[in-house]
């Protein structure tokens, strides 16, 4: 008798899981796979490539259905993890009220329940939700999913790529990344005297940067001044530089350019606004937000760049109104929530900007752009030990990561630390700032002065 009992209530909570997870199942089936999919992949299949500290236990999955499936075989580890995650959700719900029906009296018995069925409903439509809202062909669209055009733009040959488009290249062709690992593309691509001595050994003759310009800012400006090289095409995505001379792009005209849907439009003309605000090409850039705005004024991704554009024209107040109307439309936007912190930033509101930043901290602890946002706010609000504690995290998280330290990181510690009280630290700050280049011949003098100060207290 028990043991039927139990068969039964087995029977409904994998039924109850079952539902809730096949539910769960057709969002994940039209999002797809996203960037870091293939960055799992990639890692997966070529682990020597990547930063040890960033596999995850997904990659040797990731790497063998890469081999079975391609493209296809990541999207089925997505789906197939859209359903255990419904179905975990599902059985624990579903367990909850058969056991709320064996309480008592029948008042508990009826309250929860009724809580336990409403959640178990609410898990339901939630991905009822996600089905709704979700546009298939503006996750799924090849321009936007991944640096696909640029890559087409590339004919074989050596090649030097960004962080963001090496587990791409390298699912591609291995071969053609023999050289470059996630560190030392980043390194590389903010270090130009660097990256000409590793230029003299590798040959490269195609350069690909894709994924957030502040990814490869030094590289980029140094390719766009210098003769050896050449523009050879612009997407959302990013850039194709050529060794050599050559034809710059065909003038792209943003009236006639139309994706599947005017979302897909506008998210593809708002990125590639930006990347046209980073070539000093302000006139393209305003054509394309102009159009995509037009076409989706209400869009968060689109809100998000604009905002990011008057941003770098230091418009903080119009960047402000846009970053505020895309978290209207979507409050968990990351990008939007930065934007706003900044201008709050830059407008003299530090103490506005101190919740959303603190915010942001929660969202990407390890973030270092998030991380130096942080201690800029701390160090306005005069919260000097909460600036140095940020500021040794970022340093700790770029040695982790092998990121190049700028000096100014130490020279902003050396200070905090003086305001603090604690003059060996700042010292020791001082001492770092001057060991590295790239501080200046003013910065260099008022740092010796300052190191000078500090030292002087100690001896006392």
């Amino acid at each position: 008798m028990l043991r039927s009992r139990l068969l039964r209530y087995a029977a409904i909570v994998v039924l109850g899981a079952a539902i809730c997870g096949l539910l769960w199942l057709v969002p994940a089936l039209l999002v797809g796979p996203a960037l870091e999919s293939w960055a799992s992949a990639a890692r997966g299949m070529y682990p020597q490539l990547f930063i040890p500290e960033l596999h995850t236990s997904l990659d040797g999955v990731s790497g063998l259905l890469w081999r079975l499936g391609g493209a296809s075989g990541l999207g089925f580890l997505v789906a197939v993890m859209g359903f255990f995650k419904g179905f975990a959700i599902g059985g624990i719900l579903t367990a909850l009220l058969l056991l709320a029906w064996q309480l008592r009296p029948r008042l508990w018995q009826w309250l929860a329940g009724g809580l336990a069925a409403l959640a178990y409903l609410g898990a339901c439509a939630l991905a009822i939700v996600q089905m709704a809202t979700l546009d298939r062909s503006f996750v799924q669209s090849r321009e936007l999913n991944g640096p696909f055009n640029l890559l087409d733009e590339w004919k074989g040959g050596p090649l030097f790529v960004s962080r963001s488009g090496l587990p791409f290249v390298v699912l591609r062709d291995p071969a053609a990344a023999k050289d470059l690992t996630e560190a030392a593309a980043f390194k590389l691509a903010n270090d130009t005297a660097a990256w000409r001595e590793q230029l003299r050994k590798s040959d490269w003759q195609t350069v690909i940067l894709t994924g957030p310009n502040i990814e490869f800012r030094p590289l980029l400006n140094h390719l766009l001044d210098s003769p050896d090289w050449h523009l050879a095409a612009v997407t959302n995505q990013g850039y194709v530089f050529l060794r050599g001379a050559g034809a710059t792009p065909h003038e792209f005209d943003p009236m006639k350019f139309q994706l599947g849907s005017d979302r897909e439009t506008a998210v593809y003309l708002a990125a590639l606004a930006d990347r046209y605000e980073a070539l000093r090409d302000t006139r393209s850039a305003r054509d394309c937000i102009t159009r995509a705005l037009k076409l989706a004024g209400n869009d968060a991704t689109v809100l998000s760049y604009a905002a990011a554009i008057e941003a770098g024209h230091k418009r903080w107040a119009d960047s402000l109104g846009f970053a505020d109307r895309a978290l209207s439309a979507d409050p968990r936007s990351s990008y939007a929530l930065l934007l706003k912190t900044l201008a709050l930033l830059e407008t003299g509101r530090p103490d506005k900007a101190e919740p959303l930043a603190r915010q942001l901290m929660e969202r990407a602890p390890n973030d270092t752009y998030t991380l130096f946002l942080y201690a800029r706010v701390c160090r306005e609000l005069r919260d000097s030990h909460t600036e140095a504690e940020t500021l040794q995290k970022l340093i700790a998280v770029s040695q982790r990561q092998g990121l190049a330290i700028p000096p100014n990181y130490y020279v902003y510690l050396g200070q905090a630390y003086v305001l603090i009280g604690d003059a060996p630290q700042a010292a020791a700050a001082y001492h770092k700032a001057l060991e590295i280049p790239g501080l200046g011949p003013e910065l260099t003098e008022s740092v010796r002065d300052a190191l000078k100060t500090v030292e002087s207290k100690i001896r006392r």
